[in-house]
């Protein structure tokens, strides 16, 4: 970490912004919680004028690079959107404070931090490529329905029909979603159309400036090119690496809650620590996480004592 250019605020310039979650919990275990964060740091950017050239949403982190016309703006937006996620989910501290971020001068030194964003769902095997991922959102510059099957609307279902008018009226009033509105108007959609409804919302919603992205390179073709030849680097940013894949989260998300027997995997994270600490024995001894990883995913205290 470069100690003089870690959270030093400059006028004009880019910033990196890190969070990464308290005791390193997993933050976001459902398209619902990437929807309701998303949708949250829109909402934001936008109130605040931000301009926003990438947001990486990873499992237990959260990467995003922006330019703020103040820096009191600047922190009033980091402050009101993660204020307003973590009250959404109602379970106490959510990042660690104070967030990290790092000031990018020079062209150069941004692209180096674009390429890295970009590649974070790659690093860490979540993709195979940069534009394949949902949650750096960059398949959405020339797509809004990259992921899915383009809605017609005269063709919906109608519960699909009710979802679409009520993401246009939460977002015409200039708030964010929450879970409330996700559960209720997702209850009776399918799979294809739960993948059509995130497309939209994520369209509607979204506040990333492609313009200004891809000037720093030219066209989109020069920017994938540069993404894929070059992970990029970050030096900055007091970032806590784990190495390897997170592959093996998606696997806990969908099979852990079976696997030991509950029956619901929001059942088994409201559990008590008791219970969430024998079932990270049983995942252990089972081969199907290391120590840390079922600490990480059953969020289990750093400070507690456990096997």
């Amino acid at each position: 970490m470069n100690k003089r250019s870690y959270r030093v605020y400059k006028d004009g310039a880019f910033h990196h912004i890190y969070q990464n979650s308290v005791n390193g919990y997993l933050v976001f275990y459902s398209i619902r919680d990437i929807l309701v964060f998303f949708t949250t740091v829109s909402v934001y950017a936008r109130r605040h004028e931000i301009k926003v050239l990438d947001i990486s949403i990873m499992l237990d982190h959260v990467h995003q690079l922006v330019k703020a016309h103040s820096k009191q703006s600047f922190f009033d937006f980091v402050m009101d959107y993660t204020r307003t996620f973590t009250k959404s989910r109602n379970e106490g501290p959510i990042f660690n404070t104070p967030f990290g971020f790092a000031a990018k001068t020079g062209d150069k030194k941004v692209k180096t931090a674009i390429a890295y964003l970009f590649n974070n769902q790659v690093e860490k095997k979540l993709c195979r490529s940069a534009e394949e991922s949902l949650w750096n959102f960059l398949a959405y510059y020339h797509d809004d329905h990259p992921f899915s099957e383009k809605i017609i609307r005269k063709h919906a279902s109608r519960p699909l029909r009710r979802a679409l008018l009520e993401i246009d009226r939460v977002h015409g009033k200039g708030l964010p979603l929450n879970y409330p509105i996700l559960d209720r108007i997702t209850r009776h959609l399918k799979l294809a159309e739960i993948r059509q409804l995130t497309d939209y919302i994520i369209t509607k919603y979204n506040c990333i400036d492609y313009d200004t992205l891809i000037s720093f390179y030219g066209n989109f073709d020069n920017m994938l090119l540069a993404i894929h030849s070059n992970t990029g680097s970050e030096h900055d940013i007091d970032e806590i690496y784990c190495p390897g894949s997170d592959k093996v989260y998606l696997k806990l998300i969908e099979k852990a809650a079976s696997w030991l027997g509950y029956e619901t995997l929001k059942d088994l994270l409201s559990a008590s620590l008791e219970a969430r600490v024998a079932a990270q024995y049983k995942l252990v001894c089972r081969g199907w996480a290391t120590k840390e990883q079922a600490r990480k995913f059953l969020r289990i205290p750093v400070a507690d004592k456990h096997f």
